[in-house]
């Protein structure tokens, strides 16, 4: 059941992903399509970094 939700998000992401891109360039242009890419691109890295932070935190030496 895991691998099936998983693999529909990543099918629902490869669907609307093109569609809204294409809207996009129709309404606006291609700069601001990758404009809007960069930033996006940039909200995941930090959220990456700051989770890594959080829960990739090395566990302290037990004192036995």
């Amino acid at each position: 059941m895991y691998q099936g939700v998983v693999t529909s998000f990543g099918s629902i992401g490869r669907m609307i992903g093109p569609f809204f891109g294409g809207v996009m360039v129709d309404q606006f242009n291609m700069e601001t399509l990758l404009w809007v890419l960069c930033v996006i691109f940039i909200i995941a890295i930090f959220a990456i970094f700051f989770s890594r932070l959080l829960y990739d935190r090395p566990m302290k030496a037990s004192k036995l």
